[in-house]
Parts: structure tokens; C-alpha cells; sequence
């Protein structure tokens, strides 16, 4: 029987970063404040959701109601 390994999941940070950092920019514009990190996984998490692999940001409003669901606050 042969092994296999799960590949390594696509980091998007450095081919989308000027898009990462607008999403955080977004948010914080908006007073919340969340981490690259977070800023990618939730964009991810939408274009996956959309059946893609990286959407392309719209508008600032859109780009914040897309990504909000896939936060919770805490303290």
C-alpha cells in the first residue's frame, strides 16, 4: 500500500497581499480589528463559498458584508 500526504494549503497571503491588507483596512475602518491571517482564511472562506478559488474585492461595503459573517467578536 502506498502513503499518501495531504498537500500543503494554498497560502494566498503573498500572491493577494495588497488584497489582505485591504481587507484589514476595511475592517478597521469600520472598528474592528482583525489579523492578516483572519483577513485571508475569511476571504477564502468566500470565495470557496462562491465556488472559487480567490474572488476579486469589490467594492469596500461588499468586500466588509462578505467577510463580517465569518467573524465572531470576542473580548
Amino acid at each position: 500500500m502506498k502513503n499518501l500526504k495531504l498537500k500543503k494549503r494554498e497560502n494566498y497571503y503573498f500572491e493577494f497581499e495588497s488584497d489582505v491588507k485591504r481587507i484589514v483596512r476595511i475592517f478597521a475602518e469600520r472598528g474592528y480589528e482583525i489579523s492578516a491571517t483572519d483577513a485571508e482564511n475569511a476571504w477564502e472562506q468566500f470565495s470557496d463559498s462562491m465556488c472559487a478559488g480567490w474572488m476579486m474585492l469589490g467594492e469596500d461595503d461588499e468586500v466588509f458584508h462578505d467577510c463580517f459573517r465569518y467573524f465572531e467578536e470576542v473580548e
